[in-house]
């Protein structure tokens, strides 16, 4: 039993989902990083059984909210395939633009601040958890996730890449860690690999954070490897978590 907590999916991805079906990867939540995406993520739901939906307005696009981005997130959420809100958080680092290219130059912090303070909310009163892109901003996101009483709902720090330490304080505040292959595959981070070890089986979760979710397997094998355990295991956990943080929606 394998789960994939974040990827992104649109129309096109038949292959990809059919393929991660046949794998047993289930459940699949896809994310959305804007209106459009949002929506499509609640349209795939609605056809694949294995699929649920996110919706949410990404840190690289915090500049692209008005006062009818909210509105239009909440009514998305009354659909039952919609479990958390998501891809939202904070980028210190930098952007991918609308013209695909990536530059250094983050939308404004204040702007990226009360965009997510706005989805937390969101999240709060609509009694969803969240999933959270967070990049060189850290203090803030676990700041902004006491303030606002996130814990209630739930929350998950994705495609974590820190050490112990930081770990400690994601799991502190209740957030959820989810794994994915990014970081996995930089065996010269060995702060990230010994935090990996240290994670308690009941706060990780796992992820692909791409466009081809059947590639959580090799997530889950190479975490079963470094915490000693058999894959199956992983999967087993994993997905157990992911099912509880968002049971009140399945």
């Amino acid at each position: 039993m394998f789960s994939d907590t974040h990827c992104h999916l649109n129309l096109t991805s038949v292959v990809e989902i059919k393929e991660a079906e046949k794998m047993g990867v289930k459940p699949i939540l896809v994310a959305g990083t804007d209106l459009e995406s949002s929506s499509e993520s609640v349209h795939l739901a609605a056809d694949y059984p294995s699929l649920l939906a996110c919706v949410g307005l990404h840190p690289w696009k915090a500049d692209q909210y008005n006062d009818k981005t909210l509105v239009r997130l909440g009514e998305l959420s009354v659909s039952d395939r919609v479990v958390a809100i998501s891809e939202i958080g904070l980028d210190y680092m930098g952007r991918r633009t609308a013209a695909g290219e990536y530059t250094t130059a983050c939308v404004s912090k204040d702007v990226q601040r009360k965009v997510f303070r706005l989805q937390l909310r969101l999240a709060k009163e609509l009694g969803l958890p969240v999933i959270v892109h967070e990049r060189g901003a850290l203090n803030d996101v676990l700041r902004m996730i006491v303030k606002e009483k996130i814990e209630i709902c739930g929350s998950v720090i994705h495609g974590f890449s820190g050490g112990i330490g930081e770990a400690r304080r994601c799991i502190g505040v209740g957030a959820y860690l989810s794994i994915g292959p990014r970081a996995l595959n930089r065996e010269d981070n060995m702060d990230f690999i010994e935090a990996v070890k240290w994670v308690p089986n009941d706060r990780m979760l796992l992820e692909t954070d791409s466009g081809n979710p059947v590639d959580v397997i090799k997530v889950a094998e190479k975490t079963a490897h470094l915490k000693g355990l058999i894959v199956d295991e992983v999967g087993d956990f994993t997905t157990s978590n992911l099912k509880r943080l968002i049971g009140k929606r399945l």
